[in-house]
């Protein structure tokens, strides 16, 4: 679906997560955590660090402080909420940046970038939302460059107020429930099934949906299962499990081969290849991981050491855009070409008299793979900038008040939070070919696009 890479960000905190925080609050220590809600010490650690990255704080003590009010980020605390989150390529965005900071490449950043998103103005609609949705607003865009988007459908899974699973067009109409709980939802390449993250108590597992909300598949409930990446040909799923060890199921036959490893999967280079993070170290903010190339007939595996870096493969997995190195006009991006091993920098992007360049935190790709669009969120308001995937040219698409990571489909449209004191949450869509956006009611986070023929 043009999104391979790049598996979506979850909620903010889950119900159990809230359950922990409050002991936390408390001052519970993990081992008292676990034993007041019956879980494992290993769940109970988990969900401690869960919330201490997806809140943006270092420590348990700044969690048990942290209040769910509408409060600048700094851009590197969103850099690391993802941790230990499903969110795996982009361990090496942490690492990476982690590195770079420690060579004084960041200096130029670690300023105070917490100013407070701009609002969306009201204006008259153009489009007309789903019933009881809140009507189309104007964008606060600055300098929108050449549009490059092609002409098609997109379809938004997300997590409701009700904490179901719901799925509505770009345009708003459509909507239509379809799971009853979901913690959020990984779409297949093929976008007939949905990879479902969810929880059953004490655990967090994933079950596998048709669009009908049937299950054809699961993961063993007595066991926790995070982080799901599809094959291409949407015949495996790669997940890693409580003890670190990652699995890879067949779910036509609900196979399941084990990597006895400190592992987690980064994403499918083919239908027998898969990426993964060797010898993770978690214990830090921000982990490290050795990348090699699985075969999974075999269980080979090869040392693949330029993806210990931030990447997203394109949709057909030839080539991946990859973080750059540092420089005063920011990171850029370079497109690295597999079967080649070849380079090509994309350029930086002006911006009115000033050049900059692409630090990216989420990266997708046209249907056709011929595009890319990136957002780059160490900016506020967040940045969103396409260019075709032969490196010529970038150029900046629009910008959205996000205080949230946002999810770009593959024709350019936006999904994201404006704000976190809503009650209930509400995400924005964005059409940045018109200007154009309007709400819908869902949880922040835990939502990702596919295409429509």
């Amino acid at each position: 679906m043009g999104k391979r890479g790049r598996p979506p960000h979850p909620d903010i905190l889950t119900p159990r997560e809230w359950q922990v925080l409050d002991l936390l609050r408390e001052g519970l220590t993990n081992e008292q955590i676990a034993h007041r809600l019956d879980m494992s010490f290993a769940t109970a650690k988990y969900h401690v660090a869960e919330i201490i990255s997806k809140l943006g704080v270092q420590t348990r003590e700044e969690a048990a402080a942290w209040q769910p009010q509408a409060v600048a980020i700094r851009w590197w605390q969103r850099a690391v909420a993802w941790l230990p989150s499903r969110t795996w390529p982009l361990a090496g965005a942490v690492g990476a940046l982690a590195a770079l900071a420690a060579a004084g490449l960041l200096v130029w950043s670690l300023g105070d970038r917490a100013e407070e998103q701009p609002a969306v103005a009201a204006t008259s609609p153009s489009l007309s939302g789903p019933p009881s949705e809140t009507p189309l607003a104007t964008l606060a865009t600055s300098t929108r460059g050449p549009s490059l988007l092609p002409e098609g459908s997109s379809q938004l899974a997300y997590i409701g107020s009700d904490f179901a699973l719901w799925l509505v067009n770009a345009d708003g109409t459509g909507k239509q429930r379809i799971t009853d709980q979901c913690g959020g939802p990984v779409w297949s390449p093929q976008g007939d099934l949905i990879a479902c993250t969810g929880f059953t108590d004490p655990y967090y597992t994933i079950s596998v949906i048709d669009l009908t909300g049937t299950e054809i598949w699961n993961t063993d409930r007595t066991a926790a299962a995070y982080s799901p990446v599809w094959s291409p040909d949407g015949r495996h799923i790669a997940y890693r499990a409580e003890d670190e060890s990652l699995h890879i199921a067949e779910l036509a036959s609900a196979s399941d081969t084990i990597l006895q490893s400190r592992a987690f999967p980064l994403d499918w280079l083919s239908n027998e290849q898969l990426l993964t993070g060797f010898n993770v170290d978690s214990e830090q903010l921000a982990p490290s991981y050795d990348a090699h190339l699985v075969d999974i007939r075999t269980l080979q595996a090869q040392p693949m050491p330029y993806f210990n870096r931030p990447f997203w493969l394109t949709p057909d997995g030839r080539k991946a855009l990859v973080l750059g190195p540092g420089s005063a006009d920011g990171f850029g991006v370079v497109i690295y070409d597999l079967e080649t091993g070849s380079e090509t920098p994309i350029p930086n992007v002006s911006i009115g008299a000033a050049t900059e360049g692409i630090p990216p935190s989420l990266v997708t790709f046209s249907e056709d793979g011929s595009l890319f669009y990136a957002a780059n969120q160490l900016k506020r308001p967040t940045q969103i900038y396409t260019g075709p995937l032969d490196g010529s040219s970038a150029s900046l698409l629009g910008t959205v008040p996000a205080v949230s990571p946002v999810e770009i489909s593959s024709e350019g449209f936006v999904a994201y939070c404006a704000s976190l004191n809503q009650s209930p949450e509400h995400i924005t869509i964005a059409d940045l070919r018109t200007g154009t956006a309007w709400e819908i009611e869902g949880r922040c986070g835990g939502a990702e696009w596919r295409s429509v023929e």
